[in-house]
This record gives C-alpha cells, sequence and structure tokens, in this order.
C-alpha cells in the first residue's frame, strides 16, 4: 500500500512538472524587474487604495494553511489573501515551478508552511457589492470572505521555505 502511494506521488510530480513546463514555453508576459515597483505588505495594509488594480511586486512571507493561502507580516499585523493567476505557470522561470511544485504539492508540505517569495501580481482591496432583496452584501477576499486585500499572483520569481 504504501508503495503505491508513494508511486502515485511521484507519478503526480512528475505530471505536474511536465505540464508546467509545457506552459511555461508558452510564456508570453513581460514583468521587468525596472518598470514594477516593489511593495511591502505593510505599506500595502497603510496605503491599500493607492495600489488598488496595479501591478505590484511583493517580496515577503506566504503562509499556506489549511483554509488559508496570505502574505503576513508581523510588524503590522496585516495579512493579504493569495491567489493565482491561471496563466502564472507559463509566466514564471521553470526552474522557480520546479522548486514550487516541489514544496507546494506534496501532501505532506503543502499546508502549514510558510515560504519567503518574490512574486508580481496584482493587488486589489476593492471589495464586491451585491444588493439581495434590499439588502447591501459585501464582498471580501478568501476563505469565507475574511480578507479586506488580495494579491494575484501571476509571476512567482522566488520561493524559499521560510527558516525562523
Amino acid at each position: 500500500m504504501k508503495n503505491s502511494i508513494a508511486a502515485l506521488r511521484t507519478l503526480l510530480k512528475f505530471g505536474i512538472i511536465f505540464f508546467l513546463f509545457l506552459v511555461a514555453c508558452s510564456s508570453t508576459g513581460d514583468f521587468k524587474r525596472d518598470n514594477i515597483p516593489t511593495i511591502g505588505i505593510c505599506e500595502l495594509a497603510r496605503d491599500a487604495s493607492k495600489y488598488n488594480g496595479q501591478i505590484i511586486r511583493i517580496h515577503g512571507a506566504w503562509l499556506t494553511q489549511f483554509e488559508g493561502s496570505m502574505l503576513f507580516d508581523s510588524k503590522c499585523n496585516s495579512d493579504i489573501w493569495v491567489t493565482f493567476d491561471p496563466s502564472f505557470g507559463s509566466q514564471t522561470d521553470p526552474k522557480t515551478m520546479k522548486k514550487f511544485a516541489e514544496f507546494h504539492c506534496d501532501t505532506n508540505e503543502a499546508w502549514g508552511n510558510d515560504y519567503t517569495i518574490i512574486a508580481v501580481g496584482k493587488f486589489e482591496n476593492q471589495k464586491r457589492i451585491d444588493y439581495v432583496a434590499g439588502h447591501k452584501i459585501t464582498y471580501g477576499f478568501g476563505h469565507m470572505n475574511a480578507h479586506d486585500c488580495q494579491f494575484t499572483i501571476l509571476k512567482l520569481e522566488s520561493i524559499r521555505r521560510k527558516v525562523f
């Protein structure tokens, strides 16, 4: 039983890496370092409306949990929900994608880990508003709409395990 589970995990890893390689071959993004500002998590928290809808670079801590994926900075006690654009694999260097797959796709290590990442993505803090039966409903981001902001990763430039 253990051998078949290990074989399935290995097959899954190779399948994911192969898929990501194929997607990476069709890369079309232009995320040059000099034309995208690098913004800290605390700065985003302080002035979220200034960056709403903009493509920015983040260098910070990415926390993964069972029902959570967020950028976090303890200096300002701020968190930002993280999601991935469908094209991020094609925009990310294959070596970085391989490392991401090794870290994040192993079921033993995917959740409850902290990483330091550098990523380019779109920042949003404009919540969606609907009216149902005359009542205003405001939707946040992430699990149970619990987050005020969201960062959608378009390109992962670097990922490493965070060491405390």
